[in-house]
């Protein structure tokens, strides 16, 4: 009687292991699925990035770049996730440039999209048109003033702007668009 219940033991152990290797198959089937865009495959949500380090407007993260001593600058904001509003100057491939005002002129600044992010808001970066106020968030570059990794941020709800958002956003008449306001800046 021992060995039977011992034998019993086993195949419910190897059924335990066969429903799981089934319950992972089947969870592979799906992403593959989902890559592929085929019906069935469940949308994963975009991933949100983490809160920021900072929210500063383009004129305080001057400021703070340049007016502060260095060595106290670059270590509050090198390497620091910054959300960061300025005014689009530009854009070129997965990348577009920001500007706002320094202490007597405009100051640029070179926001490099997320490899992940950029492709997906192609359209949507056409129709932006020079001069509309966006709010970008990546890992502040301190030697060359830049943000790395970045994405454009809806302040209302705090996550990645999509493609159709942008694109009512490039319908909206430049200093008229309503994601312009720029955040409250947090304080460090």
């Amino acid at each position: 009687m021992l060995g039977l219940t011992l034998v019993v033991g086993g195949c419910d152990q190897k059924a335990g292991e066969i429903a799981a290797l089934k319950a992972e198959n089947d969870r592979l089937r799906n992403e593959i699925a989902t890559l592929r865009g085929e019906p069935g495959g469940v949308k994963k949500p975009e991933t949100v990035p983490g809160k920021p380090d900072m929210t500063l407007a383009f004129n305080d993260l001057y400021m703070q770049r340049f007016d502060d001593n260095e060595f106290r600058a670059r270590q509050r904001l090198a390497g620091k996730t910054l959300r960061v509003t300025g005014i689009m100057d530009g854009m070129s491939g997965e990348s577009l440039t920001i500007y706002g005002l320094g202490k007597s002129r405009n100051v640029h600044m070179t926001v490099i999209l997320e490899k992940s992010y950029a492709p997906k808001i192609q359209n949507g970066l056409a129709a932006l048109e020079k001069g509309v106020t966006l709010t970008v968030q990546g890992k502040f570059g301190f030697d060359r003033m830049e943000l790395l990794d970045a994405t454009i941020m809806d302040n209302a709800s705090g996550i990645p702007m999509t493609t159709e958002q942008l694109q009512a956003l490039g319908q909206v008449a430049p200093g008229d668009a309503p994601p312009s306001t720029p955040p409250t800046p947090e304080k460090q």
